[in-house]
């Protein structure tokens, strides 16, 4: 039971680790995509708010078409 409640991977909870592997996909896919204009896309999707999953949910169609 006290395992439940330990930090995961160095994070406080399921939230902050989601975050960070999703950060960390997005960051691999862009270096394999090599694409800046995709890099200022996502930068200013971000900067209007849209969540993090669904930029990476993007990114993974454009590695996959």
């Amino acid at each position: 039971m006290a395992e439940a409640h330990r930090p995961l991977h160095g994070h406080s909870g399921c939230q902050p680790l989601m975050r960070a592997c999703i950060g960390q996909g997005l960051r691999a896919d862009l270096e394999r995509l090599d694409a800046e204009p995709v890099s200022r896309l996502l930068a200013a999707l971000r900067a209007e708010g849209v969540p993090e999953e669904t930029l990476a949910k993007a990114v993974e169609a454009l590695t996959t078409a």
